[in-house]
């Protein structure tokens, strides 16, 4: 065996591809595009990426060997000394490979980490940029510095330890601001002897809306946890609200900071408006002139991701998985868009609405 260009990361895609399909064998569903791009706007897209393509896949070949070379120290080294450590206490041939394997493909891991995801931030941006430029007009950053007093400001978490955005995108609609990102909150620790951290993943839309609503408002799912179902009102202050409709009631929590408001601008149309959103019940937090609101994604729901830096790049594939989020994403937007229609932006939902513009969500994310 050459040892000098033994690829580890080979051995890795190998174990990956595997898993795979073991994981799609029993029912497991992969990556897959659900709305084609017309083949029209893919020799466009085509035609700007092919360029870029070409860099990012020699940086991903760069990626591979740098990989490599790390992993030929390190994890050799790890194995052979848990093979050691094994035999020295006693311990049979097939335990000690046993160890040694678990040890390399956690080694592997770690070694892998940091430049695969700087390829993975790369192809983002890049494909990411062109597709929401060219599709939707809007600008696109593939990892940006998340606003965390914007987050604050919504009034829903217990206490925010980490917040990871992805996929931030800005533009507008209908004459109004919009955002798009993917949020991760990491919001706290529960107690006990299996201590673990609490999380919120989801797609966020955040749009501007007409004036109406007073104060800050937040509408959560009575399927969510408590611990973060009762934040607003038992770490924030804010007040549960009753709106009498037993439909809503028995779905969401309503919580404000301006109780006496709610009325006037949560009425049978906007009720009925947030009952009709399709699939797992979202986050919403209404606020003076600006609406977001959480879709949850699950743990396997990670759009605007490429194949990893042990698979070759693919343009077409690549772009057409890109164009698809972004159709999702979009049709998102557009839901949280008709939660509070155009007209009502223009001339506010409640008796006092009236045209005098808005600030609308902020574009550095």
């Amino acid at each position: 065996m050459d040892w000098k260009n033994f690829s580890y990361t080979t051995q890795w895609a190998r174990f990956c591809h595997w898993f795979e399909g073991v994981f799609t064998s029993f029912g497991g569903k992969l990556p897959a595009v659900r709305t084609p791009l017309p083949e029209s706007e893919q020799d466009a897209l085509r035609a700007r990426l092919e360029p870029l393509s070409v860099e990012l896949e020699m940086q991903r070949l760069a990626t591979v060997d740098a990989v490599d070379a790390t992993a030929r120290l390190w994890v050799t080294g790890v194995m052979v000394a848990a093979l050691v450590l094994v035999f020295g206490a006693g311990g049979g041939v097939v335990a000690a490979l046993a160890v040694a394997a678990f040890a390399g493909l956690g080694t592997f891991a770690i070694v892998q980490n940091a430049p695969a995801e700087r390829y993975r931030l790369a192809v983002k941006q890049a494909f990411g940029g062109a597709v929401s430029d060219h599709l939707s007009g809007f600008s696109y950053t593939a990892r940006p510095e998340p606003d965390a007093n914007r987050i604050q400001s919504w009034r829903l978490f217990p206490r925010i330890d980490r917040i990871t955005v992805e996929d931030r995108m800005t533009g507008q609609r209908m004459g109004r601001e919009v955002a798009l990102s993917r949020l991760t909150v990491v919001y706290g620790r529960t107690g006990g002897k299996n201590k673990r951290n609490l999380s919120v993943g989801a797609l966020c839309t955040e749009v501007e809306t007409g004036p109406g609503v007073e104060g800050v408002n937040v509408i959560i799912p009575h399927t969510i946890g408590p611990r973060l179902r009762d934040a607003p009102g038992k770490v924030h202050g804010l007040t549960s609200v009753a709106t009498g409709d037993e439909g809503f009631d028995t779905r969401y929590c309503l919580w404000s900071s301006a109780p006496d408001a709610v009325a006037s601008w949560m009425n049978v149309d906007m009720r009925a408006r947030i009952l009709a959103l399709e699939g797992e019940a979202p986050i919403l937090i209404f606020l003076p002139r600006y609406l977001a609101v959480l879709f949850p994604l699950t743990g396997l729901a990670q759009p605007f991701t490429p194949r990893p830096f042990w698979d070759p790049l693919e343009t077409d594939q690549t772009l057409a998985l890109f164009a698809s989020d972004l159709a999702d994403k979009h049709a998102r937007l557009m839901t949280t868009l008709e939660i509070w229609p155009a007209q009502e932006a223009e001339d506010g939902p409640g008796p006092e609405g009236g045209p005098d513009g808005g600030a609308g969500p902020r574009s550095d994310a």
